[in-house]
């Protein structure tokens, strides 16, 4: 049917309107991410001055960071200021430190114009009117004020070794930036006040892997090189229990079979009886698993030591992800500039992007990741249908007094069964139960919930069938259902 002119125009003024109110949006979202980095910068401003003589180490910068991010995690409201605020206003503070024309203490490194707005976009180019301010800001320093302008050059420059994507991108400009401005990319300066440029971290081998015998709680370890340093291993241990797998500990550790012991450990000697290594060697589930660039702290929840490797942890997924899909993808299938997702071009992507959706500040988009497949061995379930499952464990079910309740109790199980990763689905353990009971106690109210909870052992033992479970480890999740169901009011 030919549509009117008015009902043209009527979709053009609402888009124009959508788009406005996204705009707004938008706008609102910065504004208010500017004035929690604003509301940061004195913290961040003392940091940088106990940094500007002291020995400082990747380590220690990340356990500073992590200190500062949960007491100001911690807060609420308007007093809240995320990871990622405190590392933009860390990274502001020595930007402008390296600008300055004064000795570097809390009271004098000031925000300046570089906390109220963003870093210029890509490396200025030598002999432009940025680049000139910013070396007659460090030419007008002298010698004299090496020792403090070499601290706040080692923390920005660690800066962009530690920090993911986002807001990492914001110092590596910032070190493009001044780097060229002097002229001194990897080269010492004939002033001598600042230290050459340190290498960052990179991936130094294959990705390893394992899991416990459920097969819902994962180790995954990458070999990485560090500036003036030995090899060292990153570990993530990630418990895939919940909806979304969460990591629950990551750090460094001085070889594999050390980061294997203390995982084994943290899982119990049940669970991660007869683990080892082996390589990784499904792309797609250790995409799913490894930590999000855009992934936020509960506010409150996590620990200064789970916080310090907030940053460095995504940073370090990012690198792995990107050698991992150059081993997946011929490398002319990868987009200009290289993964988008391991590492976002300098300056990340434009809001007119975001806003169209065409680019998520993430990266790459799960379309543009290689595609599952008996040639690449990284087949992907398609998405759980749970109501087909609940269907079929009904089924099963030996006549039930009243079959459309235990119907729908079977349907409210089967949904809530956590499926963010579908390959998952059938794997079942203590800890996967316990959850599931803590959300069906939220979910629902008494009455239906006693009805949902009466089915879990019956269905333990058919998943535990259906997906192939070795018996004792049924009935080991069969033996601690008592544990983790609520007490029967009937019951004395």
């Amino acid at each position: 049917m030919p549509v009117s002119r008015k009902r043209k125009k009527s979709a053009v003024r609402a888009g124009r309107r959508r788009t406005r109110q996204s705009v707004g949006a938008y706008e609102l979202w910065e504004q208010d991410n500017a004035r929690r980095v604003r509301m940061v910068a004195p913290r961040a401003r003392d940091l940088l001055a106990d940094f500007a003589t002291a020995p400082l180490t990747e380590d220690l910068l990340c356990a500073r960071l992590g200190a500062l991010c949960a007491d100001l995690g911690s807060r609420t409201g308007d007093e809240y200021a995320g990871p990622d605020h405190v590392a933009t206003a860390l990274t502001d503070a020595a930007t402008a430190a390296l600008t300055s024309q004064e000795p570097i203490t809390a009271e004098t490194v000031t925000a300046g114009s570089v906390i109220a707005g963003p870093v210029t976009a890509g490396p200025v180019i030598a002999g432009s009117d940025a680049a000139g301010s910013d070396a007659a800001g460090l030419d007008a320093a002298g010698p004299d004020a090496g020792p403090d302008r070499a601290g706040a050059w080692r923390v920005l420059s660690m800066l962009a070794g530690i920090l993911p994507a986002e807001p990492g991108h914001r110092a590596r400009e910032a070190v493009g930036r001044l780097g060229t401005a002097m002229g001194r990319l990897g080269t010492a300066s004939e002033a001598g006040d600042l230290p050459d440029l340190p290498g960052r971290p990179g991936i130094a081998g294959p990705a390893r892997w394992t899991c416990d015998r459920y097969g819902s709680r994962f180790a995954i370890l990458a070999e990485v090189a560090v500036p003036d340093g030995p090899v060292r291993c990153y570990l993530w241990d990630v418990d895939g229990c919940g909806f979304r797998p969460v990591v629950v500990h990551s750090g460094y550790y001085a070889s594999p079979e050390e980061g294997l012991a203390a995982w084994q450990v943290a899982v119990g000697a049940f669970a991660a009886g007869g683990t080892g290594w082996r390589g990784a060697d499904d792309f797609r589930l250790l995409d799913d698993l490894l930590p999000e660039a855009e992934s936020v702290p509960a506010r409150g929840a996590e620990s200064a030591e789970r916080l310090a490797e907030h940053h460095r942890s995504r940073r370090l997924a990012e690198l792995l992800r990107a050698e991992l899909l150059r081993a997946e993808l011929p490398q002319a299938e990868l987009p200009p500039g290289g993964m988008l997702r391991a590492g976002m071009p300098q300056g990340g992507t434009s809001r007119g992007a975001m806003l169209r959706g065409e680019m998520p500040r993430g990266g790459m988009s799960r379309a543009e990741l290689p595609r599952g497949g008996a040639e690449s061995g990284t087949a992907r379930l398609a998405p759980v249908d749970t109501d087909a499952v609940a269907a079929d464990f009904a089924g099963t079910l030996s006549g039930p007094p009243d079959p459309d309740r235990h119907r729908a109790a079977a349907q409210a199980l089967a949904g809530l069964w956590p499926a963010a990763i579908p390959r998952l689905y059938g794997t079942c353990s203590p800890h996967r139960v316990a959850h599931v009971v803590r959300c069906v106690g939220e979910e629902f109210e008494p009455g239906f919930a006693a009805d949902v909870l009466a089915l879990l052992p019956e269905w333990v033992t058919w998943l535990g069938v259906r997906s192939g479970s070795p018996p004792e480890l049924v009935d080991r999740v069969r033996s601690r259902l008592a544990d983790a169901l609520p007490p029967d009011p009937a019951v004395e």
